[in-house]
């Protein structure tokens, strides 16, 4: 399920990244470069580092686009129940002439504690890469 959620093409992400990297000065890949790296070493030694605010950005909203996720992850848990994501497992509040609509309720709220953790853990970050990503 990990493979096929990340073989979907996050456009964002590419835009967000490219967004921030094109408002890095040119100079300090060139300084780099002078100085003797390579691409790879220019890279995860100097762009990468700089880029902490829109890989925070990306890591939080692939975080809630992935734990949103529903017809994926029920379409390959099918005929394995116990291998359900909450968003799948909500499902089983509904039935076919009631809702548990208190249980469903726990189930939301609980569902939204590791988005609400991450998203505070990254906030300083987050803002920081949205607002380096549309810079003018």
């Amino acid at each position: 399920m990990v493979i096929a959620l990340a073989g979907g093409g996050h456009v964002a992400a590419v835009l967000l990244y490219m967004g921030y990297f094109r408002g890095i000065p040119r100079e300090l890949e060139e300084a780099a470069v002078i100085d003797g790296a390579g691409f790879g070493t220019v890279f995860f030694r100097v762009m990468l580092p700089l880029a902490g605010p829109v890989t925070a950005t990306v890591v939080v909203l692939t975080f809630l686009a992935t734990w949103n996720a529903f017809l994926l992850p029920l379409v390959f848990t099918f005929s394995r129940p116990d291998l359900r994501t909450l968003a799948v497992g909500m499902q089983a509040f509904v039935g076919e002439n009631s809702v548990d609509w208190p249980g469903m309720a726990a189930a939301a709220t609980l569902s939204l504690l590791p988005i609400v953790a991450l998203f505070l853990f990254l906030q300083r970050y987050f803002f920081e890469g949205i607002a380096g990503a549309v810079k003018s």
